[in-house]
């Protein structure tokens, strides 16, 4: 389900790596055409084997600098097929969400004053000044902020992939059902809801991605 100029799209299309301790960037997407996510991942937890201590739990991990990670001047996003974007521009602003996602047992049962460590993924979301071009790419590039690289490349194309901010029951609809609901909707941490008003009045698409047709309106 799509609503036009609104959803869009994964598509990983060129890496260019860098040495830094840092984060890894481990996916890139886009929201709205206005939007671009990036997916970080610090690490992880090495757990204890059997007959080991809790206290043998490493952390394998490298943290984002949130504070660099969120500054819309660490970011240039050019692109060779959308003039606006020709001479490379910043993002208005980034947004970040970050969850907890693997913990230590270091202090489990030891009954010490002490705190389990814990690895985070972060959620940053660059909105941009102009919106994107539907089958033009943007390369996003974001020095010292990713251990694995530098530049990330996307393509926007919202007939063939779909945004995060969609949300469909994947098990299907009951036919007889009177209503049958999709929502279209993105919490973005620090910057609140993804707004969505300049789209209220568009009509959403279902399209049928083997061809891009488009088979119901409304």
């Amino acid at each position: 389900m799509m609503r036009k100029k609104t959803v869009i799209f994964i598509l990983l299309v060129s890496l260019t790596a860098v040495a830094v301790s840092a984060s890894e960037l481990v996916e890139t997407a886009l929201v709205t055409d206005k939007v671009i996510l990036l997916h970080f991942d610090d690490g992880y937890i090495d757990y204890h084997g059997y007959h080991e201590e809790n206290s043998d739990d490493k952390t394998v991990a490298e943290p984002l600098d949130t504070e660099k990670a969120t500054s819309p001047g660490s970011y240039t996003v050019s692109s060779e097929d959308d003039p606006r974007f020709a001479a490379g521009l910043s993002p208005l602003r980034v947004a970040r969400k970050s969850k907890g996602m693997d913990w230590s047992r270091n202090c489990k049962w030891t009954g010490k004053q002490c705190d389990n460590d814990v690895v985070f993924e972060h959620w940053l979301y660059l909105e941009l000044p102009a919106a994107m071009k539907r089958e033009a790419s943007y390369t996003v590039r974001m020095p010292g902020i990713a251990e694995n690289l530098e530049t990330v490349t996307v393509k926007f194309d919202e007939f063939r992939m779909r945004s995060e901010a969609v949300h469909v029951n994947h098990l299907g609809y009951i036919p007889s059902a009177r209503r049958k609901y999709a929502y279209v909707w993105q919490w973005m941490g620090d910057g609140g809801p993804l707004r969505l008003d300049d789209y209220g009045d568009t009509p959403f698409h279902l399209v049928r991605t083997s061809d891009k047709s488009i088979v119901f309106s409304g």
